[in-house]
């Protein structure tokens, strides 16, 4: 019997998937702190697809797995992954880890001409999408990750602060 890969065409569709209650109303951009999914969420996603880009910073990633493609991630506790659309995907999660999400279409970067997967190789199926982070790499990266989710919500989505 053929299993049927999951491929999520809106990042609001992944959401509803995941029981993440956000919602976004920009149809290619979102970001997303890790801390920001419902505790009684589910632990685990089987292998997908998505229409969009997707790029995350794990901090204390502890008991959590990613399986990209063929590669599994058990061993690294900080660092960042970035998925093209033809990555498959699959995670389970340790609800103490922190970090962040973004999740873009290409035409949230209308001014760009250029192929992500092969302008961008960190996107690109052939090349290893995890980078381990060191300390101070941790501190400069997470400060990136931290202006650009309270950019985004105090801009496009004051209402989820008050």
């Amino acid at each position: 019997m053929k299993t049927t890969l999951t491929r999520f065409k809106e990042i609001n569709e992944f959401f509803e998937a995941t029981g993440f209650e956000n919602r976004t109303d920009i149809p290619d951009f979102f970001v997303f702190s890790l801390n920001d999914f419902p505790k009684g969420g589910i632990m685990s996603m089987q292998p997908y697809q998505k229409n969009f880009y997707h790029i995350t910073l794990v901090l204390k990633a502890r008991k959590s797995e990613i399986t990209t493609d063929e590669q599994q991630n058990t061993s690294q506790e900080n660092f960042l992954f970035f998925l093209s659309t033809e990555h498959i995907y699959s995670w389970k999660r340790d609800f103490n880890v922190k970090g962040f999400t973004v999740f873009f279409k290409p035409s949230f970067f209308n001014f760009y001409t250029g192929n992500f997967e092969s302008d961008f190789s960190f996107f690109d199926l052939a090349d290893r999408n995890i980078i381990e982070l060191t300390d101070s790499k941790i501190k400069e990266v997470s400060k990136d990750f931290e202006k650009l989710y309270k950019d985004f919500f105090l801009k496009y989505l004051p209402s989820e602060l008050e």
